[in-house]
């Protein structure tokens, strides 16, 4: 359709060649076929192209009222939110001119335009106008925002980058933390300069001399750290076949909170709830006159207060875990 409509701006009504600066373009004709092959070009998203068929539209009638909407959606699909909403304000402007004074608009003194003057929009057009005004304002507000941020971003990130090749560069001088830190830690290291990253101490592994740089201090024998894992699996396996081993009613007797309310230590919270309150209803000083209730059930209400809460449970697994308890 837009290759035809192109034949058509070819020619006149008269049959003459228009010339290629478009002097002698028609009237209403040209203005039309500019305007419905711009129709074409947003059809296929090109806005670029459809905006200036609406353009040479306007050029021939100013006041055409369909072209120059429809450049005012070309613009907004462009992101020219300026001239989208420039070309909106006029329209609207126009039609409620029209509004105001239907018998000029009507008369054709409030337009150049015979064919499409502002009169002929419909007050379902208006609102859309307006919509689409509305959209086009917010989405130039969105725009300048994140055109805000990435300034702002740039430029924390070019003081980040600035200030870290200062403390590179004028190390001398201590420009950065790092680079005092790191001095700091050398100035206390001894007159040997070694390094915590540095585990040969300044010396090849492969040259002679005793324990190649390192005293007998800071070595660790490997059969220390290989003990410690075991001692740890051991304890682990331990605390599970208690775990096993515990009631199911729970003990308030039980090395851990866990054995007191005779869950594992993978219960999930309704489990650790139901496990606390059949113990509590059996060790509750109000049920059980025993002598030793009121602190079997203070062990009962110790264990739920601990595992109910998710941050007091993680850190009394990690005291089990490193046999603190």
């Amino acid at each position: 359709a837009a290759a035809k409509y192109a034949s058509c701006l070819l020619i006149d009504a008269e049959g003459e060649e228009i010339g290629v600066d478009g002097s002698n373009a028609g009237g209403r004709l040209h203005a039309v076929l500019h305007c419905n092959r711009a129709a074409c070009f947003m059809a296929l998203k090109n806005y670029r192209e459809a905006a200036r068929e609406c353009t040479s539209a306007l050029q021939i009638h100013s006041l055409y009222m369909k072209a120059m909407l429809r450049r005012a959606r070309c613009h907004a699909r462009l992101d020219r939110h300026e001239e989208a909403i420039s070309e909106y304000q006029r329209w609207i402007s126009l039609v409620e001119a029209a509004g105001r004074n239907p018998q000029a608009a009507a008369s054709g003194e409030t337009s150049s335009c015979y064919f499409d003057r502002p009169n002929d929009a419909t007050a379902e057009d208006l609102d859309k106008a307006r919509k689409e005004l509305t959209d086009t304002k917010k989405a130039k507000t969105a725009k300048t925002e994140a055109e805000a941020n990435a300034r702002a971003r740039a430029e924390r990130q070019r003081w980040y980058d600035e200030n870290l090749r200062r403390g590179g560069a004028g190390a001398n001088a201590g420009g950065s933390d790092a680079y005092r830190r790191r001095q700091q830690w050398y100035d206390s290291a001894g007159s040997d300069g070694a390094r915590r990253w540095d585990s040969f101490n300044g010396s090849s592994p492969k040259k002679p001399g005793g324990n190649g740089g390192r005293s007998h201090s800071q070595r660790s024998p490997p059969r220390a750290s290989y003990q410690q894992q075991r001692n740890q699996s051991y304890r682990q396996q331990q605390q599970q076949q208690q775990e096993t081993r515990a009631s199911s009613t729970g003990n308030p007797n039980g090395t851990t909170h866990y054995a007191v309310l005779g869950v594992s230590s993978t219960a999930t919270v309704a489990e650790i709830k139901k496990g606390y309150r059949k113990m509590a209803l059996q060790y509750h000083p109000d049920k059980n006159k025993g002598d030793d209730a009121p602190d079997k059930f203070r062990r009962v209400q110790k264990a739920y207060d601990t595992l109910s809460d998710d941050g007091k449970r993680r850190k009394y697994d990690a005291e089990i875990r490193y046999g603190r308890i």
